[in-house]
């Protein structure tokens, strides 16, 4: 005769390997005519273990691949990518992006387990476009899916555990107070041989990491001599002069500039200025 013995597991129990044990068979109902005993687990090559636990998340970390300028900063075209690390092995956990708590505009990420992690740890990346909001990228995995192999899902998690935030900038920086000027002690519009001339501007956010560059002509003609740029607002970046001494034998006219190379810290470059 064939029977079957069945338990619901409730929330309160412990977790492990579940045990059993039969007893009340006679000699007479054993397929071996054995003598009556109890039968338990060490008499099955099977095992059944509960598991009430959630999976949880060790290592949550969000970072851009803007490597040569600032991971933390982001502009159309990169890629920002949510790196987890589970408890145990979890299936493809869900994952969303936003910006600034508005729906990303672009592609759905793409969801990837790391190679060699057993399912412990995966990969949610989403590439920026450009109609995307500037601001602060957020992200939630494991909202809907991402389960152990009981089935237990992933709590949703929005926050890091390792590193800071991305942010999201795809506006180029604009200069103001653009100005030229001379060391000449009797006027300042006008310079003679041994005057230093001076370009001096403000950016509405922090240049770099790179320089901006200054081309001068004098009489439609570029000067030879060296042009220095000086970052003039004490390490912040958003102040700048460039200067150059005149030399024997430039021309008469005027000094045209060119100011290029302006660029910020998340790599958007604004169009050559040449007038003030």
């Amino acid at each position: 005769n064939d029977y079957t013995c069945m338990y619901s597991v409730a929330a309160g129990d412990t977790d492990g390997a579940v045990g059993f044990e039969i007893t009340g068979i006679s000699a007479a109902a054993s397929p071996h005519r054995e003598s009556a005993r109890a039968y338990t687990v060490a008499d099955t090559d099977d095992v059944v273990t509960v598991d009430t636990t959630a999976p949880t998340l060790t290592l949550v970390e969000l970072v851009s691949d803007n490597n040569a300028l600032d991971p933390s900063y982001a502009t159309t075209g990169n890629t920002v990518t949510v790196t987890i690390v589970a408890s145990e092995a979890i299936s493809d956990p869900s994952c969303s992006f936003t910006l600034e708590d508005e729906n990303t505009a672009g592609a759905l990420p793409d969801v990837d387990v790391v190679a060699d992690s057993a399912g412990t740890s995966w990969r949610c990346t989403y590439t920026l476009v450009d109609n995307d909001t500037e601001g602060s990228v957020g992200f939630t995995v494991g909202a809907t899916s991402g389960a152990d192999l009981a089935g237990n899902l992933l709590a949703p998690v929005t926050a890091v555990t390792e590193g800071g935030g991305v942010e999201f900038d795809k506006t180029a920086p604009t200069l103001s107070a653009v100005s030229i000027s001379s060391t000449a002690g009797f006027q300042s519009d006008i310079a003679g041989v041994g005057d230093e001339v001076t370009l001096s501007f403000e950016s509405d956010e922090a240049l770099g990491p790179a320089d901006p560059t200054c081309t001068l002509a004098v009489g439609g003609v570029p000067v030879d001599g060296r042009i220095v740029v000086v970052d003039t607002s004490s390490g912040a970046r958003n102040e700048w002069s460039c200067s150059t001494t005149m030399m024997e034998g430039y021309q008469d006219g005027d000094v045209a500039f060119v100011i290029d190379n302006v660029k910020d810290v998340v790599g958007n470059t604004m169009l050559s200025v040449s007038s003030v």
